[in-house]
């Protein structure tokens, strides 16, 4: 009897230690999973602070960029504001929400350096400044957001390079685009109201719903060019029929 119950008291005491020994293992492995995730934890603020400080750095960084780059655009070196031009085109590509402040200010750029309006259009070069072109060149390749106006109305370049270029919307109301190169240019509604296309080429160039009321088409190529949609109404230098031959039209383009 004494040996049953002194074997019964070892049991009892191997279970309250095997039992002390599992409570002090759940704390230690809760204490272990409490410090984890605190770690975890203090990992995810300090990515997210180093993150933000990045942002902050990288905003001031292109801050800096722009006013570089606006301030060279003033400079009285051609070849200094072509460069100006194309970092502007960077910083457009490299913060979207950048980007219509840098093509409002390459459409300024370009309607301030083009040929002022005492210059005879009998004396207009044949092509643009090297700067002019640049910027016309980044403003048909920058994307822009589908309500965005960009404002180059009466610029005078001729024999302006804009093939393929993105134009949808761009105001061009009394520009002079004579002899200027817009094949298979996306012009979708533009405004080209009175606007000089004398001898332009707008072959395959896409029109559809854009403005040509009282525009000079004299000599123009628009061979395959979109015209559905388009306000014809009033050009000059072609006739309604001749468009038809050479251009797609439909019964909502106007005459």
């Amino acid at each position: 009897m004494l040996q049953e119950e002194k074997r019964h008291a070892a049991e009892e005491r191997e279970r309250r230690r095997q039992s002390r020994h599992q409570w002090f293992n759940s704390v230690g492995i809760l204490f272990g999973v409490l410090f984890a995730a605190a770690g975890l934890v203090a990992t995810a603020l300090s990515w997210q602070t180093a993150q933000s400080e990045l942002r902050t750095a990288r905003e001031g960084q292109i801050t800096d960029r722009y006013i570089r780059a606006t301030e060279q655009l003033g400079s009285p070196g051609r070849d200094v504001r072509a460069s100006a031009v194309y970092a502007l085109e960077r910083i457009a590509h490299d913060s979207a929400r950048d980007r219509a402040v840098v093509i409002e200010v390459l459409a300024a750029f370009v309607r301030e350096h083009d040929p002022a309006p005492a210059v005879p259009d009998a004396r207009l070069p044949q092509e643009p400044d090297t700067d002019v072109q640049a910027a016309l060149t980044v403003l048909g390749r920058l994307p822009r957001a589908s309500h965005t106006l960009t404002d180059l109305h009466g610029i005078r370049v001729p024999g302006a390079l804009m093939p393929s270029s993105k134009m949808t919307g761009m105001n061009l109301f009394t520009a002079d685009l004579s002899h200027a190169d817009l094949v298979l240019a996306d012009a979708t509604y533009m405004n080209l109201t009175e606007a000089n296309l004398t001898y332009a080429d707008l072959g395959s160039a896409r029109l559809k719903g854009s403005s040509l009321r009282y525009a000079d088409l004299t000599g123009a190529d628009l061979h395959g060019a979109d015209l559905t949609g388009a306000d014809l109404t009033g050009v000059r230098g072609t006739t309604p029929e001749e468009i038809r031959k050479v251009a797609k039209t439909d019964a909502t383009t106007r005459f």
